[in-house]
């Protein structure tokens, strides 16, 4: 025999591998007669009984002599997803004692209410009693005994109980933080993820035997049946998971297919086991526990070099996962013994690997957010573009119709600044081009005046005697053709002049201009009322000029606040009906430069004032206005280091908005070269 162990008074536990013999019984039906009288038992000669995945029945004998005083001592088998252990205790007088557990009895005959199953001993004092245990499974069997006094096996499941609470707990908390972001960011990698967590929580939830002793107590079958079926289930939404993180259909198709035809393998693991045995299961779950971590993780590694430091989490978090997962699948296989840090390494490798991959998912919440943030400064630029179009589209309608439409499709495809850019510098080169023919019209109509004179000139030499009543009658009819022709040159000649103050405006509006020192503001309010001629033909500006008003700005930026501000004070104007008045007036003020403008319209309530400069915000009605006009305007001036301020009208009663800014720059303009 494997020896007697000896309890002396200060034994408090003890593991009894070292005094165990085992006899392995392929048939299963070796009874207890049969083992006590023919049974040929061999020493066990190994740091743990683990005979890995069998259907065979092992028995286990062994003495122990009892030296204390203390007779009450509890038995407890460390492996829960063992189905059927009997227990016999043969006193010295031959007296047999049998006790019955596992997990496919009802959990009530347990001597503990446990986890693990557990039986009571009461060894008397200076006896020898002889203890023979079967265990038979369709799992691993593996068979860790221990022997506790009764105090020290309540203090073992208190300890492991805090254990195991903070375990569970944690994942709890991912799983609950990771339910709050999907509700808020509604991602579908968390389909993946969240299926995962919940079936990986469930499914170590059976192996440890706490849903057994919690909630399927009195259902042993569906408890066994869970853990097989939990875990393929957690398999599939690892796997999803990666997949979706990784983002494997662009960036490693390949990996993306195996993954994704593993997974459904498992959900048809998942079916079967609904309805086929155990045993039929685990011999292929064991291995799928191995090589899963090592799909997901080769995957990961593969991302990872090429470029997406995202997948640095990743692989750190399922290296750690697959350490544990192979210790767990070996020692479910008997190539690892059964002992304490192969019993928890899943545990411990899936705690680091909960923890890392949310921080993982955390980055990956940043880096969408960035991404987010960049889309949404190019959506402001582009809309900034576009409201420039749509006041140059009021002025010069016909010549531009086709860019509105470009203007409108591109606002729906929000497509970059940059070609947006590109459609202000083809207005500026269409201005260019007007600026010929206009040109062309007011030199042709000086040439016809000049005509008119040598014309009418050289008739008076022809009709002869300016005394004759009728050369005089001929004469002055002559002179009045000749008044309406110098008329009208004069009036091509103005239109002309105006042609060539519109184009001029807008060339200087349109056109991308770097930085420029000394840029007169007022010229540049003039050139916006030029531009908003036809949006302010029944509204009366009154212009109030401060002295001195050059600066250091942008000057088609500072031309774009200008013509927001005005033209929003037109459109307000205009909401009340027909006429009113503008006052714009501009002031130096020490080292800034004063823009204040003022309008007779319906003024700004105060609930609107406080979202007045937000992004896609506007009172006006739908398809009358973008929401960006302020925001824009507030951002550029911003970036010329100035600030505006919004309020009601102090003479006119309608809205005032103030444009505060510096004449000279101290610090250098951010993107500058």
């Amino acid at each position: 025999m494997g020896g007697t162990l000896e309890l002396n008074a200060g034994t408090k536990r003890v593991e009894l591998t070292e005094y165990l013999e085992i006899l392995r019984d392929p048939s299963g039906k070796l009874s207890i007669d049969d083992v006590r009288i023919r049974g040929e038992f061999s020493p066990l000669n190994a740091s743990t009984l683990n005979l890995g995945i069998t259907t065979d029945a092992c028995w286990v004998r062994s003495q122990i002599r009892n030296n204390s005083d203390d007779e009450d001592w509890v038995l407890e088998v460390a492996y829960p997803p063992l189905d059927f252990i009997d227990l016999y205790v043969e006193s010295e007088e031959g007296k047999l004692i049998h006790a019955s557990s596992g997990d496919r009895l009802p959990f009530a005959q347990r001597y503990v209410s446990f986890r693990n199953a557990n039986f009571e001993l009461t060894l008397p004092p200076n006896q020898t009693l002889t203890l023979w245990l079967r265990v038979q499974t369709s799992s691993a069997l593996q068979v860790p005994l221990e022997l506790f006094r009764e105090v020290e096996f309540a203090e073992r499941i208190s300890t492991e109980s805090f254990g195991f609470g903070l375990y569970y707990g944690l994942l709890f908390m991912v799983l609950a933080f990771n339910v709050v972001l999907a509700l808020m960011t509604r991602d579908t990698i968390y389909v993946g993820y969240i299926g995962y967590l919940v079936s990986y929580l469930i499914f170590q939830l059976s192996l440890n035997g706490y849903l057994f002793e919690f909630i399927l107590n009195n259902e042993p079958a569906i408890a066994n049946g869970l853990l097989l079926f939990s875990f393929f289930l957690a398999v599939v939404g690892a796997l999803t998971f990666t997949r979706l993180f990784l983002e494997l259909n662009k960036n490693f198709p390949s990996a993306d297919l195996v993954l994704k035809g593993a997974s459904y393998f498992c959900l048809l693991g998942a079916a079967a086991a609904v309805f086929l045995d155990y045993s039929m299961l685990i011999a292929v779950a064991a291995p799928i526990g191995v090589v899963f971590p090592v799909l997901t993780l080769s995957a990961g590694i593969h991302v990872w070099r090429q470029g997406h430091d995202y997948a640095r989490l990743f692989v750190v978090a399922w290296s750690c996962f697959l350490l544990g997962c192979i210790i767990f699948g070996l020692r479910s296989l008997g190539i690892l013994p059964a002992n304490a840090f192969t019993l928890y390494a899943i545990q411990g490798g899936s705690t680091l690997e909960v923890l890392l991959l949310t921080v993982a998912v955390g980055e990956r919440i940043t880096r969408l957010r960035a991404e987010r943030d960049v889309a949404n400064d190019a959506l402001s630029d582009s809309y900034a573009l576009l409201d420039e179009e749509v006041l140059k589209r009021n002025q010069l309608r016909d010549e531009v119709i086709a860019l509105r439409q470009e203007i409108a499709q591109t606002s729906d495809q929000l497509v970059s600044a940059d070609r947006l850019a590109t459609l202000g510098m083809v207005l500026a080169g269409i201005a260019h081009d007007i600026a010929n023919p206009s040109s062309l019209i007011f030199t042709r109509s000086l040439q016809l005046r000049d005509l008119a004179n040598d014309t009418e000139e050289f008739l008076d030499t022809l009709i002869g005697d300016a005394s004759d009543p009728e050369s005089q009658e001929v004469k002055a009819e002559f002179k009045q053709l000749f008044e309406r022709m110098k008329s009208l040159s004069k009036e091509v000649e103005l239109a002309a002049l105006r042609i060539n103050g519109i184009n001029s405006a807008i060339r200087n509006q349109a056109r991308e201009d770097d930085w420029s020192a000394n840029v007169e503001l007022e010229e540049v309010i003039d050139e916006c009322l030029v531009i908003l001629a036809v949006a302010l033909n029944d509204i009366e500006v009154i212009r109030r000029k401060g002295g001195l008003t050059s600066l250091t700005c942008s000057r088609s930026k500072i031309g774009q606040v200008v013509m927001n501000l005005v033209k929003n004070a037109a459109d307000s104007i205009n909401s009340r009906g027909p006429g009113g008045t503008i006052i714009i007036a501009t002031e130096r003020r020490g080292n800034d430069l004063l823009l204040h403008i003022e309008d007779s319209g319906i003024g700004i309530d105060s609930e609107v004032l406080k979202k007045v400069f937000d992004v896609f915000y506007t009172t006006k009605q739908v398809g009358q206005g973008t929401g960006l006009g302020l925001a824009i305007v507030s951002r550029i001036v911003e970036e010329h280091d100035g600030y505006i301020e919004a309020g009601g009208g102090t003479e006119l009663g309608g809205a005032t908005f103030s444009v505060h800014l510096p004449v000279e720059r101290n610090a250098t303009r951010k993107g500058a070269k």
